[in-house]
């Protein structure tokens, strides 16, 4: 079986994003995968065990199993409060604040 894999270069000071067709299913340890934070609020365990098992294979060096402190995720707040172990890993916090629906869409949220 043929899959389509999307994939991060780095690419001229900036990233490519280019498709790559392999055979069989992905594997996490075929690609550079590092600097990420991993949770589950459904199973808080998970994202140790992930990194338990790939970590060993040089993949996610330097990734992270933490809870990312997200503001208010039961309501879709997903701004970091501050202290969130997300810093750790390099990543930096956007303006998501004109991100989304339009008010005037149909859906959305009033």
């Amino acid at each position: 079986m043929t899959k389509r894999i999307p994939s991060s270069v780095p690419e001229a000071g900036g990233w490519l994003i280019q498709l790559l067709e392999v055979g069989g299913e992905p594997r996490l340890r075929d690609w550079l995968a590092d600097n990420n934070l991993y949770f589950c609020h459904a199973d808080p365990a998970w994202g140790r065990g992930h990194l338990e098992q790939e970590q060993p294979f040089g993949v996610e060096t330097h990734s992270l199993a933490a809870d990312p402190k997200l503001v208010n995720f039961e309501n879709g707040d997903l701004r970091l409060k501050p202290g969130s172990p997300d810093g750790k890993t390099g990543f930096e916090a956007i303006d998501i604040s004109h991100f989304g629906l339009r008010p005037e869409h149909p859906y959305h949220r009033r």
